[in-house]
């Protein structure tokens, strides 16, 4: 497999692979957690200032599996 060349020229510097992959995990869930509360907050705001889309007319979707942030 290809992740045996690599690990074979890492000559006993695991700990800094590990930190960086750790940090890389870390810094994504933490950008998508941000992502969908910065949407939600603004479609909150939203239907805070101008009602839900069912008083402005529109009809409510149903759920999707893209369906986690509203439109």
């Amino acid at each position: 497999m290809q992740a045996r060349d690599t690990v074979g020229r890492l000559d006993g510097a695991w700990g800094i692979v590990v930190l960086l992959t750790i940090g890389t995990c870390v810094a994504v869930i933490a950008r998508r957690v941000a992502w969908a509360v910065a949407g939600n907050a603004g479609y909150r705001l939203r239907v805070t200032r101008h009602g839900p889309p069912v008083a402005r007319g529109r009809r409510i979707l149903g759920p999707t599996l893209a369906g986690g942030l509203p439109p």
